[in-house]
């Protein structure tokens, strides 16, 4: 089943990277760089599955996650915190925010493809 996939990454690399690698499994992808940019595409579209990259230019990604989790329209939404630093504060801030998961940069695809297909 195709899914739509909301991929939020501030480096351009990494985001058509990820972009790829997601549309290469056969799923849809909706691209934001920004919380501003989040916004706006929530407002568009209804993902499946977020991938929402920890620190942002314009805010902290974790927030933004707590604060989908507080909207009903996104309860059946996944989210999944992506970080280039995991540490032990950082999972517990991404469970606490109301994560599903949480992925290290690199993301190893071994990992995020029975995400994709679950």
């Amino acid at each position: 089943m195709t899914k739509t996939i909301l991929v939020v990454e501030d480096h351009d690399l990494n985001r058509q990277l990820l972009t790829m690698l997601v549309e290469g499994e056969g799923h849809r992808v909706i691209a934001a760089a920004t919380i501003t940019e989040v916004q706006q595409r929530l407002a568009e579209h209804q993902p499946d599955i977020i991938l929402m990259d920890v620190n942002l230019p314009d805010g902290d990604g974790l927030d933004l996650v707590a604060e989908l989790r507080r909207d009903p329209r996104f309860d059946g939404v996944r989210i999944y915190a992506v970080t280039a630093y995991l540490m032990g504060e950082t999972q517990e801030r991404a469970e606490s925010a109301g994560c599903d998961g949480l992925f290290e940069k690199p993301i190893d695809t071994a990992k995020l493809l029975p995400v994709l297909h679950d």
